[in-house]
C-alpha cells in the first residue's frame, strides 16, 4: 500500500461527461464516516477518470492520509482507472 496525502480539487477543471464507467470502492476503517458512498459501492465516472476524480466524487473532507488500492495493486491519485475497476481505501498507518 502506498502512504500519501490526498487533497480534494477545487472543481474548476470539470470535464463534461461523456461515455460513463462504473468503479466499485470498498472503504475500510474510519474512512467510511466520511465519505458519501453510493448503494452497492458503485460511482459513475467519465471514460479516462483517474483515482482522483473518483476521491472527489466521493467528496473527500479536505486532506486525509490514505493507502489505495485499485484491483488489489497499489495505486496513486493519478492511476488511471477502467471499467469493472475496484478501488480500496484505507487509513494510512505509521509505525515505529
Amino acid at each position: 500500500m502506498t502512504l500519501l496525502g490526498v487533497s480534494r480539487g477545487d472543481g474548476k477543471n470539470k470535464k463534461k461527461q461523456t461515455a460513463a464507467m462504473e468503479v466499485q470502492v470498498h472503504l475500510v476503517g474510519w474512512v467510511s464516516r466520511y465519505m458519501n458512498v453510493p448503494e452497492k459501492n458503485i460511482i459513475a465516472l467519465e471514460e479516462g477518470s483517474c483515482v482522483q476524480d473518483a476521491l472527489e466524487r466521493l467528496e473527500l473532507p479536505g486532506k486525509m492520509a490514505l493507502a489505495i488500492l485499485v484491483n488489489g495493486k497499489t495505486a496513486t491519485p493519478d492511476t488511471l482507472l477502467s471499467d469493472g475497476d475496484t478501488i480500496k481505501l484505507a487509513p494510512a498507518t505509521c509505525g515505529g
